[in-house]
Formats: C-alpha cells, sequence, structure tokens
C-alpha cells in the first residue's frame, strides 16, 4: 500500500520515522519536516513530486510541505491507497489542518484523528489587542518600539491593530474546540464524517507511538553526548548568533545546547542528567522556583503595585502578562495551603481535600488572571479534586506530592493523604546551592577539556 501520512507535529513525524524504521525496516520512507527541509533527498521529492512519490511506499510530513504544494498525479490517478492526518491541539486551527489534507489531491481514502482537547482561551477584542501589542513585532510596529502600558492596551483601535486582533481571535476561537470545529466546518463543505470507534489494533499503535517517543529520545542524548564540546569564545560566539536570530548548524545547536547543561548542571554532560533534564523544562521549573523563593523580587513588585486600584490591577493582570507578577501569584495561592508556610516549601505535613477548601475558593475567584499569568486551565472538577490542581501548579516549580496512606471514612469511602516529595525539594536545594559555580563555569569546563583560558585566546 502507498501511504500519506500528514500531521502538525515535527515531533510525530521523527516518532513515526523511526518507529517504523524499527519495526518495518523494509519500508521504503521518506519524513519531512522543517529540520531537513532543505536536504538533498527532500528537496529533489519536492522538486519532482509525481516522479518521486512513486518511490515511496510512504510519506510523512509535517506542515514544512508548503501550502503551495499540490500532490496530483496524471489523468487524476488515486495513487495513495489512504492519507492520515495526526493533528495536536494549540498548533494550527482546522482551516489550516483542512489545507494540509488537501495537499493530496484524489486520495482512496482519508482518516484523521483530530486532538479532542477542549480550551478557554480568551477570546475578547481588548486581550487581543494586549497580546498583539506585547508581542515584539506589533509592538516596534504600532509604539516606538515602546512596551505598552494599560491605557495604550485599551486605547487604540487602529485599522491595524483590529485587522491583526479579528485574525488572532479566529485563531484562538479555532484552537478553543479544534475537533468540534474541524468535523463542522468538514460537514459545511459537503462531507459526512465517518465516526470510528476503538479500533482493533489501537494497543499496536500505542506501541508504535511509545517505541517511537523512546527512540527519539535515545537518539536525542546520543547526539548531546557526542557533540563537540564549546570553548568559551565558541560558545559565545554562539550566543550572539542565536541572540541576533542568525541560524546555526544543527552540530552546531547541539553543542551549545550540551555546554548550557554542563553550564547549568555544574559537572560534564551524561544520560541521566539528559533524562532528568527533559529538555528544558526541568530548567524553566527550576527558574520559577527560585523565583517564588526570591523576596527581592517579590517586595519590589509589592511596591510596584502598591497603589494601583485593585480593579485596575485585577484587569490588567487578566489581560497582559507579568513576569514580575507570576511568582507573586503563585505564592498566594500556595500559601492557602499547608505546604507553604512563612514563604517556604514544607513538606513534612500531610493534607487531604478538605484542607484545600480556601486553595479552591483563591483558585475560582481568580480563574482569569491565573489562567492568564501561568498558561494553564483551572480544571471544572477542582471542587472535588483539588488536590489534582495542586500538582498543576507544583509541576509549574518541579514539585510533586506522595499519597503515604488512605483511610477509609464511615460511608466506606477513602479519604487520601498527601504531602510534598521531599525528594523534589531537595534537588532544588541541591542546584540553588550551585549558583556560586554557575556564576563562572569556564574555568572547570577549561580544566575537563583541556581549552585554553580567556586570557590566553590571543
Amino acid at each position: 500500500k502507498k501511504i500519506f501520512v500528514s500531521t502538525n507535529s515535527k515531533k510525530q513525524v521523527n516518532r513515526l520515522e523511526l518507529a517504523i524504521k524499527t519495526k518495518l525496516p523494509d519500508v521504503k520512507l521518506i519524513a519531512i519536516t522543517s529540520d531537513n527541509s532543505s536536504s538533498k533527498e527532500v528537496t529533489k521529492f519536492v522538486g519532482d513530486i509525481k516522479t518521486e512519490a512513486k518511490k515511496y511506499d510512504l510519506v510523512i510530513s509535517s506542515p514544512s510541505l508548503g501550502t503551495g504544494i499540490d500532490i496530483t498525479f496524471s489523468e487524476d490517478e488515486e495513487f495513495y491507497d489512504s492519507v492520515y492526518g495526526i493533528y495536536e491541539a494549540l498548533i494550527n486551527g482546522h482551516t489550516e489542518i483542512d489545507q494540509q489534507l488537501a495537499r493530496v489531491r484524489h486520495p482512496k481514502s482519508v482518516k484523521v484523528w483530530v486532538s479532542p482537547r477542549r480550551f478557554n482561551f480568551e477570546t475578547h477584542f481588548d486581550v487581543i489587542k494586549a497580546d498583539l501589542l506585547c508581542s515584539s513585532v506589533i509592538a516596534n510596529t504600532a509604539v516606538d518600539l515602546a512596551m505598552p502600558v494599560a491605557d495604550q492596551v485599551f486605547a487604540e483601535n487602529s485599522d491595524f491593530f483590529r485587522t491583526a486582533a479579528l485574525i488572532l481571535s479566529s485563531q484562538r476561537e479555532s484552537k478553543n474546540r479544534l475537533r468540534k470545529n474541524f468535523i463542522e466546518y468538514k460537514q459545511a463543505q459537503g462531507w459526512i464524517p465517518n465516526f470510528v470507534s476503538v479500533p482493533d489494533d489501537q494497543a499496536l499503535g500505542s506501541e508504535v507511538l511509545h517505541l517511537g517517543k523512546i527512540l527519539e529520545e535515545q537518539v536525542y542524548a546520543e547526539r548531546l553526548l557526542t557533540s563537540k564540546p564549546l570553548s568559551e569564545i565558541e560558545f559565545l560566539r554562539m550566543e550572539d548568533a542565536l541572540q541576533d536570530e542568525e541560524r546555526l548548524t544543527a552540530d552546531e545547536f547541539l553543542s551549545y545546547q550540551r555546554m548550557k547543561l554542563e553550564i547549568f548542571y555544574c559537572h560534564q554532560v551524561d544520560l541521566q542528567m539528559i533524562t532528568d533534564d527533559k529538555r528544558w523544562k526541568f530548567r524553566k521549573q527550576f527558574s520559577a522556583y527560585n523565583r517564588l523563593l526570591d523576596h527581592k523580587s517579590i517586595s519590589e513588585y509589592q511596591d510596584r503595585t502598591r497603589f494601583l486600584p485593585t480593579d485596575r490591577l485585577r484587569k490588567n493582570l487578566s489581560v497582559l502578562p507579568d513576569e514580575q507578577a507570576a511568582p507573586y501569584l503563585l505564592r498566594g495561592i500556595l500559601a492557602s495551603t499547608p505546604i507553604f508556610f512563612e514563604n517556604e516549601v514544607v513538606t513534612g505535613v500531610e493534607f487531604t481535600s478538605s484542607d484545600l477548601k480556601n486553595f479552591t475558593r483563591i483558585c475560582l475567584k481568580l480563574k482569569g488572571i491565573i489562567e492568564r499569568q501561568f498558561d494553564i486551565n483551572i480544571r471544572t472538577d477542582i471542587e472535588t479534586k483539588p488536590a489534582m490542581q495542586l500538582g498543576v501548579f507544583l509541576g509549574l516549580i518541579g514539585l510533586k506530592t506522595l499519597k503515604p496512606r488512605t483511610e477509609k471514612t464511615p460511608s466506606g469511602g477513602k479519604t487520601y493523604f498527601y504531602r510534598i516529595d521531599p525528594e523534589t525539594v531537595q534537588r532544588m536545594t541541591d542546584l540553588i546551592a550551585l549558583e556560586e559555580q554557575r556564576k563562572n563555569p569556564w574555568d572547570a569546563i577549561n580544566a575537563r577539556y583541556g581549552f585554553k583560558t580567556a586570557q590566553n585566546w590571543g
């Protein structure tokens, strides 16, 4: 069979390619993403699709195969037995998905999976304008390189902003209900959807995706481990290039990321470091944890907002992301629970869902602000499962909870007891202790790899 797979996730393309090559080594396939779009093989494929496509059993493509590409064969030949679409949420809208699927003309069948995830992104005009003003391109165009203030957000009514805001509003409405919008869009075009129940081979599909994920992480780790270490001057050159939005080669970028890991963790890169880091996720969590405990920045934010009217402050925080506000807000939320006392994380105390009533009340009261500042959704079942919502907040700062025990209730149910996992707190504490080494990491790196010191560059 001849198969074409369209997906909006580069990661999905990589995982499918690795898994299928492992499970079905005889299948001739080509995978196309932004990473290899300029390679000789992909350039040749795109340059003569009608001929090149017939050399492959399977084509897997991300959106990098542009919307201008028309995969049509002579005399409207139905070359592909199936076109599969696999689309994650929060990447593109339902009309863009339709365009991706339409690149292949006259397939024998089209089978699509669209994420059923639903969101509540704000689509109000003032909020959209605020987002546009705060993005660097729009801000530089519209407000003379200066970041906007609240009065500008609510006063600016140019045609430029109206058009941009309408476009962004439409995109958000699409992503809020991606699957539903896609189905209704196709029905309006005259298509009749055939909803498929859980297939018998679902377990096989899950196995393939799981294998692809494992293989992708292995390949990434191996490439990092074998990447070239950089001297300080090479590292700074690449850092400057990235800040100037210049493009590094894949090998250069891997070397740069290797040194970023070694600078942060203060020792030579190894497999455990790469696994625990989770592609920068943990470093972001550590930064958020540090900011939560930074009394100076919290005090500066309090001073900055001390004389602002409460209504105006709440409106601004519902509309504008504020990096200084986030740790202050998170501290207030956690302070409503038993696990944060006198501005410190408490590891020894146990709590139940009934101890989180004040936490639940605050989350519901500040729902709009929380979702804007942290880019998370407040759970619809927060009142019955507050511990799960608390876990979302703790995940922002790299912490977890444990369930050390349960107790039966008189009605025959169970009461679950929770506490902070002390190992996650200790890990953060250990990393904070390395702060002085991070300020001057190059002495250790120079000794590790035999590089010249800065004084000997010339």
